[in-house]
Order: structure tokens, then C-alpha cells, then sequence
């Protein structure tokens, strides 16, 4: 497999040869959305019939708690409703939209966490989580925290349980597992979220595996604009919309 700065964490448990074809079809593109960001596109790995087989096996392989301490999944806006469902459907169990608010129609449940700059909520269907509900949350991504810890929340407020986390990707450097209340939680791989002193900013997307903005004259300096990039200038935020003075914006997808 080429360098990459991809680390493989649970995903070991389908074996090396299966976990390095994953990785594999993670696409970096420069220049997307905008120019001097590099985006790590996940979509392909859904769209492989091999890789989406080996993901939905290692997410089930890779469950913080057993099968049985869980009566529904509830996967977080967006790639969350990807594999969440499917991974109900193999479980048997229910699943849960936990959506961006607005998005739903009467009458809901909302919960409200914080921006560096401002807030955002997240909302259920008031009858989406009855009382005693244990909940596994799935997301794509885990780098703040923040989204995680709101979506906890939520369902407790509903009068469910959360049991445990289930993420395909984890950014090391956030501290974001700090915000899950010690609750049980896996991880497939990890990526590097390094801070220094360079004037850079990244965000993290939850359209996208992530993306980092990088002024022009330091990704050529870089050298290294493809799968194996490694940014040491870099801070990370995941989908916050913060704004820097200097820094640019990786802005959020559709």
C-alpha cells in the first residue's frame, strides 16, 4: 500500500490485506472545493462493492459493546444515514435519523452545543427514542466531539440510553473521545489533526472524509498534495464554520 498518513485502528480486525484495499479507495483531491484544499473523498469506498462490503463487516466486527446491550442505531447527519441503517438492518435493529435542525417536520426534540463562533442544534422526532431505548451512535467521523455530545444528549433527553460509539474515522489531536463521557467507542482509522504555529486553518467536512486549506505557497512547500500528505501546520474543527482573521475557511458541503 502507498504511504499514507492513514492509520489503521479496529479495521485490523478483518485482517491487513482487506483493511489496506479500504484505505486504498480513500481519494485525496487537491484543489476541492476550493483552491489550496485537499479533500479526502469517502465516497468511493461506498461506491465499491469490496470496500463497502469490508467497511459494513468491520463496523460490526469493531462494535464497542456486544450486539445484545443495543436496541437501535442512530447515525448523525450525513454519513451517518450512509451506513447506519444498513448496519441496523444486518443487527436487527431500529434506526434512528438524528438531523441537522429544520429538517424535520413536527414535533421534535432538539439540542443546542457550541461553536467557537455561535451554535448549532441537532434534532430527533419526538417519538424516534421511548423510554429505557439503549442507542449505539454512529457517525463518519469523530474530531471535536461536539456533534456526539450533542446527539448523547438528545436521546437522554428523550429518555433513552446511549451505550456506546461506533465511528469509521477518528482525528487524533482533538481530544474529541474526551467528550463522549467515557462511554464505550471504536474507531477504524485515524488521521493526524497536528497544531502549530502556522498561519493554516483546516476544517473538518461531514461531507467528506475531511479537507484542509493550506495558503498556496505552503502547499507548494509541502510538496505533498496527495494521499500521503502530511500537514504540519494544520488546527482542525469538524463542520464548525469558524473564522479566523488570516486564516481561510474550509467551508462546509451541501
Amino acid at each position: 500500500m502507498a504511504q499514507s498518513d492513514i492509520t489503521i485502528d479496529a479495521l485490523s480486525k478483518v485482517g491487513q490485506q482487506d483493511a489496506e484495499y479500504l484505505v486504498s479507495l480513500v481519494r485525496s483531491v487537491p484543489g476541492f472545493p476550493k483552491e489550496g484544499i485537499i479533500f479526502r473523498d469517502f465516497m468511493p469506498v461506498l461506491a465499491d462493492p469490496k470496500g463497502l462490503k469490508i467497511l459494513l463487516k468491520a463496523l460490526e466486527e469493531a462494535l464497542p459493546v456486544s450486539p445484545s446491550e443495543f436496541d437501535s442505531i442512530a447515525g448523525l447527519e450525513s454519513r451517518g444515514f450512509l451506513f447506519g441503517p444498513a448496519m441496523a438492518a444486518h443487527l436487527g435493529k431500529g434506526f434512528i435519523a438524528v438531523r441537522k435542525a429544520g429538517k424535520l417536520p413536527p414535533e421534535t426534540i432538539g439540542e443546542s452545543y457550541d461553536l467557537e463562533y455561535g451554535t448549532a442544534s441537532v434534532e430527533i422526532e419526538t417519538d424516534a427514542v421511548q423510554a429505557g431505548k439503549r442507542v449505539l451512535i454512529v457517525d463518519d467521523l469523530i474530531a471535536t466531539g461536539g456533534t456526539a455530545k450533542a446527539a448523547t444528549d438528545l436521546i437522554e433527553k428523550a429518555g433513552g440510553t446511549v451505550v456506546g460509539f461506533s465511528f469509521v474515522m477518528r482525528l487524533d489531536g482533538l481530544d474529541g473521545l474526551d467528550k463522549l463521557d467515557g462511554k464505550p467507542s471504536s474507531s477504524l482509522i485515524a488521521m493526524p489533526a497536528e497544531i502549530s504555529s502556522h498561519p493554516t486553518y483546516s476544517q473538518f467536512s461531514r461531507s467528506g472524509m475531511y479537507c484542509v486549506q493550506l495558503h498556496a505557497d505552503q502547499l507548494h512547500s509541502q510538496g505533498r498534495i496527495d494521499g500521503s500528505l502530511r500537514i504540519p501546520g494544520a488546527s482542525a474543527a469538524r463542520g464548525t464554520g469558524h473564522s479566523h482573521p488570516g486564516r481561510h475557511l474550509c467551508p462546509e458541503l451541501p
